[in-house]
């Protein structure tokens, strides 16, 4: 679970938010608030599964008494398109579990802002 030079004391999983059309037009988005195209939430819908797979695989029947502890948790940035993302993994969880997770909007995870552009 750890990548080179990161050592963690808890495991740690990120998901990037599905395909926008900026996305799709190759610009630099940083904080325009561009939301995820039907591609992208097809996407978040196949990365909530498979975010909730490798839960299952990392914590076997201990999942549901993990995310019930409150040790399950969920950061976003504030952007709509990482709300979407995650809000399709916590809405996924619940089917499958009936547990509601909570999730923090984390501002520090928000897209580099790169100002005004003169062009």
């Amino acid at each position: 679970m750890n990548a080179p030079g990161l050592d963690l004391l808890f495991p740690m999983l990120v998901v990037r938010h599905g395909q926008t059309n900026g996305n799709l037009a190759r610009m630099f988005q940083g904080r325009i608030d561009n939301p995820l195209n039907e591609f992208g939430k097809e996407q978040v819908r196949r990365a909530a599964q498979q975010l909730y797979m490798q839960l299952e695989e990392l914590l076997g029947a201990d999942l549901v008494e993990f995310a019930q502890s409150g040790k399950l948790i969920i950061l976003k940035s504030p952007l709509s398109r990482a709300q979407e993302t995650a809000n399709a993994f916590i809405a996924y969880f619940q089917s499958r579990t009936g547990i509601t997770l909570d999730a923090r909007v984390e501002e520090k995870l928000a897209e580099i802002s790169f100002g005004r552009w003169k062009v």
